[in-house]
């Protein structure tokens, strides 16, 4: 779900909560992929493992390493 917008110009930040985890996502979209995209809204993200990056509680960047996810589990929480 959205949480909060961030409208950059040319780039839109979506900041979602993972409901499944209570961990927020922040996503970079461009103004045409974020159209129609308001506060509150449930919306179903997907992203490039090449382009993903994920930090530790201290903000450190954790380095990038493959993974596999459930498709099960994943339809499971939406």
């Amino acid at each position: 779900k959205v949480e909060r917008i961030e409208f950059l110009g040319s780039e839109v930040i979506l900041y979602c909560k993972l409901d499944a985890i209570g961990e927020i996502m922040i996503a970079k979209l461009s103004p045409a992929e974020a159209s129609g995209v308001s506060a509150g809204m449930p919306v179903a993200l997907s992203l490039s493992a090449d382009k993903a990056m994920v930090f530790a509680e201290d903000g450190s960047r954790l380095k990038a390493s493959p993974i596999t996810i459930d498709a099960t589990l994943e339809k499971a929480h939406g």
